[in-house]
């Protein structure tokens, strides 16, 4: 199997796990999965589908920060990913404008790396 052919499989099986535990009540209402700290998503869709754009842009999967199945379970990523996307949040509010299509993302630092590289 090529390295394209296994991260579409990868991807596939991620998005079938994300799919029952959708299916298994992952969601509380309005704000998403219950472990939500940081992300406002309305539907537990716009939360699925923003941590799969963080795999791609980290070339991850779900549990590069997710105990599996239980997705909601501590992990010592996450604190990390956390303040991340915080960070990325703040940088997005304080110098771009929220309708501007030049936002910071994952992708700007990471592209497709779990870590940044170094400039040196």
């Amino acid at each position: 199997m090529t390295v394209k052919q296994t991260a579409i499989f990868m991807t596939i099986v991620c998005l079938a796990l994300i799919s029952i535990v959708a299916n298994q009540g992952f969601s509380q209402g309005a704000g998403g999965g219950k472990a939500l700290k940081v992300l406002t998503f309305k539907s537990t869709h716009e939360t699925f589908q923003y941590m799969a754009k963080i795999n791609r842009e980290l070339g991850v999967q779900c549990n590069f920060c997710h105990n599996l199945p239980d997705y909601a379970a501590a992990h010592p990523q996450k604190d990390k990913t956390r303040d991340m996307i915080k960070m990325v949040q703040e940088m997005n509010s304080n110098y771009f404008s929220e309708d501007s299509e030049r936002q910071i993302t994952c992708w700007t630092c990471h592209r497709g790396a779990p870590v940044v590289e170094s400039a040196e």
